[in-house]
């Protein structure tokens, strides 16, 4: 079975790593609280996918429905308004365009 090069892997990890640093998509953490693993595969056309296991990230993280917090409840009677978004009003820009009354 053939495997990567390490010199060459290592330089093309590095280059996609830039690459993601750059675009905002990643970013270096001081102090991790998870370390998550990190997998590198070759695609067909000869570039390395960096790919993340987020497996103990979602382990740590609460689930379900109780872990939702809300201030108090909604209730649809008590609605006022003000809280809803008018849009039958017209905008700025169409108010320009109607003639003054």
């Amino acid at each position: 079975m053939s495997g990567l090069n390490p010199k060459v892997a290592v330089h093309q990890l590095a280059n996609e790593v830039n690459k993601l640093i750059e675009a905002g998509f990643i970013r270096e953490v001081k102090y991790p609280t998870w370390i998550s693993s990190i997998v590198h595969v070759r695609k067909k056309n000869g570039q390395i996918r960096v790919c993340v296991d987020f497996k103990d990230l979602n382990n740590a993280c609460p689930k379900g429905e109780e872990n939702i917090t809300q201030d108090e409840p909604i209730d649809p009677m008590n609605i006022d308004d003000r809280d809803l978004p008018n849009y039958d009003s017209p905008s700025t820009s169409d108010s320009d365009d109607l003639p003054n009354a």
